[in-house]
């Protein structure tokens, strides 16, 4: 079959398409973390303020300037802070295809190109508002200038390209520094193949990338915070960091895909060995970029420096890898070449293994309401000469972030941050307002023992409160507070443990599924509703019935009610246990049983009872139980659920390591935590039996 001279170009704009799509898809659906409200908060300042807090902080600037003005632009939100990564990420594909082509050809360039697109690695920074996806870009951006100044050194847009790429990748971060000893030290491993007119101009592009860096530092160096090393991590750990992200893209439970690291170091170093044979040049500077920055992340991060050295994490990998991944796409060339089978092989690998990556973290990915309807229900409530006092530690720029978002980022509001108790200040910011509010987040970090909060409960009065989880609203003022205001619910999708709020006054707020009626609030004053899902309700679609709109939530990844091994149809009046599920009758010495309880709801409880998992066996000194576990049935108070709800609930029995092997049983029952008072069956029993579990 005759390949078009177009169907490059055409499956080029399909994958770069690909790369957006999956870039763009849920770019605003998870709550904006720390680091990225302290750069939306950081570029909100006058331009001389952003660079000043810039250089005080532990990145350079470069980042920061480009989203001062670019949220002047385009405007402040989650979706349009993450949107200029996203234009970084997409970028960096498109000049890892470039750069692969001029080193290796169509061919690769299209394996890099493909892999690049969807690797979860790369989209999940394309997905940050942080300076890392640029960081990997002008990364490429240096490279590929140098590769053109190596092939032609006459054309002088390659030499601007190599001085303004290379000046950027240190002055968006001071990691991206090694980027040019990389590239010097591949330049000076293979010197004979430069013509000798190259290198002076190679030695001035070197002092202008030097000139401009350290104009930066000359004024940054007197304001850079210090700080200390904090590193545990061995060498071996960071280098198994780093191949787990090349292989699966995710840094969580490294341990969990460390056999697809050191599979894919294998196959990689195989691959790359086979394609030096014909371009040992390449393969240089793409190991050069494997192999140092792993060290350097780990040196920074034992070495005591002026420069604070956090523990090695994927952020910094980011910066290099697109070289890396030039690399794979050279390997899995060189392992064609040997025996073609072996090629797709590895290529199908990684596609299955990238693909995976992505349904693992779109499901990780969603709109959590951590802050948002903490900060809605203040902007619903609070008036504009009421001051706003909070107690969070670090967690400022977060406060920022949604008090402006709740606002349109036109807040009236003044707030007032409290760092540490002081008697004497807070009987004078109470004093001089006679109504304020007091937020506290996650307040027990910079005041462990809550002495503030305890002072405020001590000396006033609340007028209206509110708890979000373990955060809190409270109002002081003559009355409480009274809004026409309607708060819906600010998420579409949860989790179990999640809590779906809304607020209003006169409302009547109830939560349904399958036209089951989970729960009813009423409210006559404004306020908060908060309706638990817990670990026992199915996964499936929810819906809040608020003031006459309804509105969806998607319960995912929650429990699904299966059937059980072996049927029991014990009645304990509320609850039938149906049956049990035995996932292992035989275990080791300091393993566990692991066993699942079918449940069935005849009546809600009128109380909350807590299931005993036993595990029992001859008597030793203390008695005969050697573990238990005991809890609410699945995590879930058992007077919050509902009538013909059938779920699994997991309990594990852990093994002691001096157990003696032999034939053990597991009792199981329900019974109140208050009393002690155990339920019994409609036989009489207060507990239910398991025989047959073997310790080996």
């Amino acid at each position: 079959m005759r390949i078009s001279k177009a169907t490059p170009y055409l499956l080029i704009i399909a994958l770069l398409l690909l790369a957006f799509a999956l870039r763009v898809s849920k770019l605003d659906n998870s709550a904006i973390w720390w680091d990225e409200a302290w750069s939306i908060w950081v570029s909100q300042q006058p331009f001389d303020q952003t660079t000043h807090i810039t250089a005080s902080d532990v990145h350079p600037p470069l980042y920061q300037w480009a989203l001062h003005g670019w949220v002047r632009v385009v405007g402040i939100s989650a979706f349009s802070a993450r949107y200029l990564s996203l234009l970084a990420g997409l970028l960096t594909v498109a000049t890892v295809y470039a750069l692969t082509n001029r080193l290796g050809g169509t061919k690769a360039g299209m394996i890099a190109l493909g892999l690049t697109a969807i690797s979860p690695f790369f989209i999940h920074w394309s997905q940050e508002a942080r300076m890392y996806a640029q960081a990997g870009l002008f990364t490429a951006l240096t490279v590929y200038a140098y590769v053109r100044v190596r092939q032609d050194w006459r054309q002088m847009r390659w030499w601007a390209l190599l001085v303004l790429a290379g000046a950027s990748v240190p002055l968006i971060q001071y990691l991206g520094a090694l980027t040019l000893i990389l590239i010097n030290l591949h330049l000076l491993f293979t010197l004979k193949q430069s013509a000798r007119s190259f290198y002076g101009r190679w030695i001035v592009a070197m002092l202008l990338i030097g000139l401009i860096v350290g104009a930066w530092l000359i004024y940054a160096i007197g304001l850079t915070r210090s700080g200390s090393a904090d590193s545990s991590a061995d060498p071996a750990f960071v280098f198994q960091l780093a191949s787990v992200l090349w292989s699966s893209g995710t840094s969580l439970n490294v341990a969990d895909y460390s056999v697809a690291g050191m599979a894919f170091v294998a196959v990689y170093s195989v691959g790359l060995g086979l394609y030096a044979r014909q371009d040992r040049s390449s393969v240089v500077l793409v190991g050069l970029f494997a192999l140092i920055p792993p060290l350097l992340i780990y040196g920074l991060g034992i070495l005591d420096t002026r420069f604070y050295a956090p523990k090695p994490e994927e952020r910094y990998f980011i910066i290099f890898a697109p070289l890396v991944f030039v690399g794979i796409a050279f390997a899995i060339q060189g392992l064609s070449r040997w025996q073609r089978w072996a090629g797709i092989v590895a290529l199908i690998a990684l596609v299955v293994s990238y693909g995976a990556g992505i349904m693992r973290d779109a499901e990780r990915r969603y709109l959590q309401d951590d802050y948002l309807m903490l900060s809605d229900l203040i902007h619903a409530l609070a008036q504009p000469d009421e001051p706003i006092f909070f107690i969070s530690d670090d967690r400022y720029p977060l406060v920022y972030y949604h008090f402006n978002r709740a606002s349109g980022w036109q807040t009236p509001y003044q707030l007032i941050g409290i760092q540490q108790f002081d008697d004497s200040a807070l009987r004078a910011l109470t004093d001089a307002h006679p109504r304020f509010w007091v937020i506290f987040i996650e307040d027990y970090l910079v005041d462990p023992e809550h002495q503030t909060m305890a002072w405020f409960d001590a000396h006033l009065t609340p007028t209206y409160q509110a708890t979000f989880a373990h955060n809190r609203v409270v109002y002081y003022g003559d009355h409480p507070p009274q809004s026409a205001v309607i708060l819906p619910p600010p998420i579409t999708e949860a989790r179990p443990n999640d809590t779906i709020r809304a607020g209003g006054a006169n409302l009547t707020a109830t939560l349904r599924y399958d036209d089951e009626i989970i729960f009813q609030q009423k409210t006559t004053d404004w306020d908060l509703v908060q309706f638990p899902l817990y670990p026992a309700y199915p996964s499936g679609r929810y819906t809040l019935d608020l003031g006459g709109q309804a509105y969806a939530i998607t319960l995912d990844q929650a429990g699904t009610a299966t059937q059980p091994q072996t049927r029991l149809e014990a009645d304990f009046g509320d609850l039938i246990l149906i049956g049990y599920t035995l996932k292992n009758a035989q275990a080791d010495a300091g393993g566990r049983f692991e066993i699942i309880l079918h449940w069935d709801v005849q009546r809600v409880p009128h109380h909350n009872y807590t299931v005993f998992a036993q595990l029992i066996g001859p008597f030793r000194q203390d008695g005969p139980v050697w573990s238990n576990d005991d809890r609410y049935p699945a995590d879930t108070p058992t007077t919050q659920l509902w009538q013909g709800l059938q779920f699994d609930d997991v309990r594990d029995l852990p093994i002691p390591d001096d157990m003696p092997s032999g034939t053990y049983e597991a009792y199981f029952g329900l019974y109140r935590l208050e009393t002690g008072e155990r339920v019994t069956t409609s036989d009489g029993a207060d507990f239910i039996r398991i025989t047959g579990l073997t310790v080996k």
